[in-house]
């Protein structure tokens, strides 16, 4: 059968958001872009319209939103230690979230589509009134919130497979019964959330699911219980989306973090996931980019995943994430 499509959304305005000198740079769009429109890979490129205040706010403070927008029309600055904007970051923030809206609008109309949302800058430690951990605005959580408060959908399973935990989307749902957060991420490591024993509150109590993995644990071990935990939350929860925050920093060679991954479990933790979308969800599966730091390694790394996901919404695989002994 043939790949399902992967349409990459993506606007120059993310590579125009400027940090200064930092891992998080443009390069890291801008690299996987050309090596995308170089292969024969079979993908579209599309541009997303920007969030509004409207879309952004469901998520976070009014005066969250205005103070980033201040900040950047004043010519950028910076938020904490590591996390800076420059003139154009507003615009670019409103277009990452833009990106996800769009990416699940077109799950919407079409199941079979695929989209990644290739932007920056990422978005799953920003928290309702403040930016951190390189994220202005939160992308996934904003998407979500337009699925279950727009569109009453009720089951949206939120996968983040970054190698930090992604604190600011567990905090958007963590009394959110319609909303299961699931995240697998390196422990203790920042941000220094992301326990076991985190698993919601209130009505959403048991709908967060967190994975904290010791560094040097084998990759063969990691991946074995990432796929067990997301079989069990799929068959209890019954998701109607799949939403996945795509951190590519748990890659062996990245700077930032790293639990020893390499293209080879990406590609076997896409595959999954795109079944899991197939079976539950009715293929709807969209993807943002979140960190993933070694430049060269990056295009490499999602591809890894598109083409993993691919099979896995094709149809049945016997085959395990993680098969090498690391």
């Amino acid at each position: 059968a043939p790949a399902p499509p992967t349409v990459i959304l993506y606007d120059p305005i993310c590579a125009a958001h400027d940090p200064g000198p930092h891992v998080e740079s443009p390069e890291r769009i801008l690299h996987t872009l050309s090596v995308f429109s170089e292969s024969a890979r079979p993908c579209a490129v599309r541009a997303p319209a920007p969030a509004t205040r409207e879309d952004v706010e469901r998520v976070h403070a009014p005066a969250h939103v205005s103070h980033v927008e201040s900040v950047c029309r004043a010519g950028g600055g910076a938020f904490d230690l590591d996390t800076s904007a420059s003139a154009e970051s507003f615009d670019a923030a409103l277009m990452a979230a833009g990106a996800g809206l769009e990416g699940v609008r077109l799950a919407e109309r079409d199941p079979a589509i695929h989209p990644f949302c290739l932007v920056r800058p990422p978005g799953h430690h920003a928290l309702r009134h403040r930016a951190m951990g390189f994220c202005l605005f939160n992308n996934i959580a904003i998407a979500a919130a337009w699925l279950t408060r727009v569109e009453r959908a009720e089951r949206v399973l939120v996968v983040d497979f970054d190698v930090h935990h992604g604190n600011g989307t567990q905090d958007s749902f963590y009394e959110d019964p319609h909303v299961h957060y699931f995240s697998s991420h390196r422990f203790p490591f920042y941000p220094g959330t992301g326990r076991e024993e985190e698993r919601g509150a209130g009505a959403g109590l048991g709908a967060t699911t967190n994975l904290p993995i010791r560094y040097g644990t084998p990759v063969s071990a990691q991946m074995r219980r990432i796929e067990d935990a997301l079989e069990a939350v799929a068959e209890s929860f019954q998701p109607a989306w799949v939403l996945v925050s795509a951190g590519f920093d748990a890659y062996a060679d990245d700077p930032v973090g790293n639990l020893g991954w390499d293209e080879e479990d990406y590609h076997g933790l896409g595959r999954h996931l795109g079944e899991i979308a197939r079976r539950f969800a009715g293929g709807r599966l969209v993807s943002f980019l979140e960190g993933g730091y070694r430049v060269p390694a990056l295009p490499g790394l999602i591809c890894a995943y598109l083409d993993g996901a691919a099979e896995g919404r094709r149809g049945p695989s016997t085959a395990r994430a993680g098969r090498k002994n690391t």
